[in-house]
């Protein structure tokens, strides 16, 4: 007979066995939409929540059966609802270790405080996964037909699966004065830590270390390392804005009639953003080839600029048509790649920002308007 499982939190010295948990459930393919961790950081990055705990045989309670993560499912105005993710290594299977987990993390959910439990996307053909969750009080509240792909090669559904917990008290999201304090501590901290430390050298721990802030308090706030650096960049290309579009309402070139101060006002607006991020174009292309989060942001970003680019090709004109590549190389003079390209140069601000006007003149309105000694608009990279 097996011995009885314990639940504990999860110990520093767990962490190679939680890496090869997380290793061999990813290798299966047939659980979790992941790659497989290439080391033990990756892992840590990804297995990050307020709750951690794993499974363990009472007779042998440094042997890890399985692990539980949990915590907000969203940050900020999503905060009072939990989820979490569990894995259960192949050979502790039939010990009633996830139905332990489970329990745990539910009572844990309820103590802490949340309005409910949302399970994002349980694969609908992990069925002892979906009967244990309903065993649990889960109820499937939506499904996304053939969203995930088998090592098989067969496709199935996404579920996700609620739970409510009525009868605890709602958790008061994390907004406000604080919320806000605490944010902007994590971010001063993010752009420090991650252009010298790169995305792979930078962790959540360092940025709790850094920043001051609990690591559970920066999933609450921000959510995960990806979002943590995307809210980074955000922060320095448009401060406070909301998006890049506020940033060019605030310039108000429809009420401008006179094009030339139009065309200075960009340059001056792009060059400041421009500057600001010059710095971090190496380690936002490592964060893009790492992490799916920051691919997705940076993918939504661009179809941002996109839109503005042709905003500001409107904005532009000097009455012709604009050339047809107008939006084009408006939208590579946008970008922190150009800047940096046009660092080189070693030019002060002040040629920086009549060289932009002039580019800008020329993308849009060809070349009756030629841009000063430098770089040609057609080298600058996008």
């Amino acid at each position: 007979m097996s011995a009885p499982v314990l639940v504990r939190p999860l110990a520093e010295q767990d962490w190679p066995q939680v890496h090869a948990l997380v290793v061999e459930v990813a290798r299966a393919g047939e659980t979790y939409a992941l790659e497989v961790p290439a080391d033990q950081q990756e892992t840590r990055d990804f297995w990050a929540g307020e709750l951690l705990v794993v499974a363990v045989d009472a007779e042998d309670p440094a042997h890890v059966l399985g692990a539980a993560k949990a915590g907000p499912n969203r940050p900020a105005q999503g905060s009072h609802v939990g989820t979490a993710s569990f894995m259960v290594a192949s050979a502790a299977r039939g010990r009633g270790v996830g139905r332990l987990l489970g329990e745990h993390v539910v009572a844990w959910h309820r103590e802490a405080g949340y309005a409910a439990i949302q399970f994002n996307a349980v694969v609908a053909t992990n069925t002892a996964a979906v009967a244990l969750w309903r065993s649990l009080g889960f109820e499937v509240v939506g499904r996304v037909p053939g969203a995930f792909r088998r090592p098989s090669g067969e496709v199935t559904d996404l579920l996700v699966m609620h739970r409510d917990l009525a009868d605890a008290p709602a958790r008061p999201p994390a907004v406000g004065e604080a919320a806000e304090e605490d944010r902007a501590r994590v971010l001063d901290a993010a752009e420090r830590c991650f252009p010298a430390q790169g995305w792979a050298g930078t962790t959540m721990q360092q940025l709790a270390e850094e920043s001051g802030v609990a690591t559970s308090r920066i999933h609450r706030v921000l959510g995960t390392k990806g979002e943590v650096f995307s809210a980074m960049v955000w922060r320095t290309i448009i401060g406070t804005h909301a998006d890049l579009q506020s940033v060019f309402d605030d310039l108000r070139l429809e009420d401008e009639p006179d094009v030339d101060v139009r065309l200075a006002r960009v340059a001056d607006t792009v060059l400041d953003a421009a500057s600001g991020m010059s710095h971090l174009v190496p380690v936002i292309a490592e964060a893009v080839s790492r992490d799916a989060t920051v691919r997705g942001i940076v993918q939504g970003a661009e179809l941002q600029r996109i839109g503005t680019s042709r905003r500001l090709v409107r904005a532009l004109t000097r009455g012709a048509a604009p050339r047809p590549d107008a939006v084009v190389e408006v939208q590579m003079l946008c970008s922190g790649e150009a800047y940096r390209s046009m660092a080189a140069f070693g030019w002060p601000r002040e040629r920086h920002a009549a060289w932009l006007r002039q580019a800008f003149d020329h993308a849009v309105n060809g070349p009756g308007a030629t841009p000063g000694p430098g770089p040609s608009t057609d080298r600058l990279p996008g």
